[in-house]
């Protein structure tokens, strides 16, 4: 898959996620994932929209893949931190938020 599809199914299925279709956003994110395992970005957008419809432990998970495929990838480390704070998770969600800064001040 080019980068420009990619690119076009992540707009594709947070515009979904925006327009109150979550199921179908999710639905789409996770043939995303699939098809495309190594995509940071399909799987941070997917805990997005998880963490949106309170699925925290599925956004935290999603978060971790990311990370796995692409180490310090500030959009994961940020949205793991909002899900670790929404968790109640508060010393894991500075220490993540401390790790963006060093990243990117």
């Amino acid at each position: 898959m080019s980068h420009a599809e990619e690119e076009a199914r992540l707009r594709e299925a947070l515009a979904l996620h925006r327009r109150g279709q979550s199921d179908a956003a999710l639905a789409a994110l996770l043939a995303l994932v699939a098809a495309q395992p190594t995509s940071p970005r399909a799987r941070v957008a997917l805990a997005f929209v998880q963490h949106a419809t309170g699925e925290l432990t599925e956004a935290a998970v999603s978060c971790e893949a990311a990370l796995a495929v692409a180490p310090g990838f500030v959009p994961a480390l940020v949205q793991l931190a909002l899900v670790c704070r929404d968790r109640g998770e508060h010393a894991r969600a500075l220490a993540l938020h401390e790790q963006v800064a060093a990243l990117a001040p």
